[in-house]
Formats: structure tokens, sequence, C-alpha cells
């Protein structure tokens, strides 16, 4: 292997860590979440949440926002009001 394909595999395993150790250091803070979600009718699971380095800790499910929200209603396109959006 070339030193920089074994720099560039090493940078993602380290990624990798990084982010395992994330999600084990906040696992309290997401099960309670995902309990929370339970309460308003979101199924969500441990592998609903990611770490990034960018972003930090982030959940995915399809239209989380609509149903943590139900004050948001989307217009005919399935959009949101921007100015809607930006008092939440």
């Amino acid at each position: 292997m070339s030193e920089m394909s074994d720099f560039r595999e090493n940078y993602i395993k380290q990624l990798e860590r990084e982010a395992e150790k994330a999600l084990k250091d906040n696992e309290k803070i997401i099960l309670e979440f995902i309990h929370f979600a339970t309460n308003k009718n979101l199924e969500l699971t441990t592998q609903n949440f990611k770490y990034t380095q960018i972003s930090g800790i982030i959940v995915e499910s399809p239209d989380i926002l609509l149903k943590l929200n139900e004050d948001l209603f989307p217009d005919k396109g399935e959009l949101l009001d921007y100015k809607m959006r930006s008092s939440i």
C-alpha cells in the first residue's frame, strides 16, 4: 500500500472511533430523546443517530420535525414557511 492510502485508511478508522466514542459518551441523552420521541408517536432507535465532526450528533428520521412539532403545517408543495421555521 502506498503511504497516502495508509494515511487515508488510518484517518477513516480514527473518524469511526471518534464517532463511536461520541455516541457512547452521549448514550444516556440519546436514550432519553428516544423515550421523548416515543411519547410523540415517533419510533426511533439508536441506529437513527449518527455523529459527524462538522455537525456533532444528529438524528435522522422521515418528517421528524413535523412529528415533534404539531404546530408546523407544510404547504401544498410539502414545504415549510421560512418565517415559521425560523421562529422554532
